[in-house]
């Protein structure tokens, strides 16, 4: 059975919360498990089963993860700022906060589908702030918070890409309940992300299997995970470390920036065939899927 490292049995029987709130056994054990063995073997099967339990709840947390809105929130006002991000993430959303511009354009490397931007922010304007946004990922869904009302702020806010606006006071139960609809429309009005399909290469990632201009072809677990980011984030440059973070595997394989390269190198020669252009390289930046373009 080889060596196991000797585990804090007594943490590990402690409890998970969940973003929402709920508690849920960390790990389970059968009761009458440990009959199935005895003496020295039974510290052993012990061990066994709590490694096991916490692989299945990593494996959990990383899907859950893959699949969170990511929100990005920019507000000077810090109880709002934490009110706010209180009552998303208890909703299921992946927040992250900023108090000043500076300090979310240094948080742009990564993708939001959504951001709220206070617009009289104290070393600039959110509506400068969501132009470059809108450069770097332009289907981030804005939305304005600010205590200006006037027509004309409100008018120069959708002309820099804006989609909605709340003006304070405003009810946080109210701003949280629009961000959801806002969500299941976008769902409602884009294809679904398990398949894609492009009249040449068609993929079903929940079957794991695909064609290429009707002719079966085969891809790896890994590559399977990595067009699957690309298709979700279909336009968009992901850089090296989103890319690395997103792969990151549980079981302890980890991907490394050469890994990475060998990954997309194989996609490349399965799928880029015939004049079809996939996946675009941003020298110094990343990788943009660019969806089957003729060369």
């Amino acid at each position: 059975m080889g060596h196991f490292r000797k585990t804090n049995t007594k943490a590990m029987r402690g409890k998970s919360h969940t973003r929402r709130g709920k508690v849920q056994p960390f790990w389970l054990i059968p009761k009458d498990a440990e009959k199935l063995v005895d003496g020295r073997k039974k510290y052993k099967f012990r061990i066994i089963l709590q490694h096991l339990g916490v692989k299945i709840y990593l494996l959990r947390l990383r899907k859950e993860r893959e699949t969170m809105k990511k929100i990005m929130i920019v507000e000077d006002d810090t109880v709002l700022n934490k009110t706010l991000a209180y009552n998303l993430i208890s909703d299921g959303y992946e927040v992250v906060s900023a108090y000043s511009c500076s300090m979310a354009r240094s948080l742009l490397s990564d993708i939001y589908h959504l951001a709220l931007l206070d617009i009289n922010l104290p070393d600039g304007s959110g509506l400068d702030l969501c132009t470059e946004i809108k450069e770097h990922s332009p289907e981030t869904y804005i939305i304005f918070l600010t205590a200006n009302d006037r027509e004309s702020d409100m008018l120069r806010g959708y002309e820099v890409g804006g989609e909605d606006y709340f003006a304070k006071p405003f009810s946080v139960a109210v701003l949280c309940k629009k961000i959801a609809a806002v969500f299941e429309t976008i769902e409602r009005h884009h294809p679904r992300h398990d398949i894609y399909e492009d009249g040449f290469l068609k993929i079903n990632f929940s079957e794991q299997t695909a064609t290429l201009d009707g002719k079966p072809v085969d891809f790896t677990p890994k590559e399977y995970r990595t067009l699957l980011l690309f298709v979700k984030n279909s336009r968009l440059i992901l850089t090296k470390t989103q890319l690395l973070e997103k792969l990151w595997d549980v079981d302890g394989d980890f991907v490394d920036e050469h890994t990475l390269a060998t990954i997309i190198s194989r996609i490349r020669k399965k799928i880029e065939v015939d004049g079809h252009k996939y996946i675009k390289t941003a020298y110094g930046m990343g990788y943009q899927w660019i969806g089957g373009e003729q060369k």
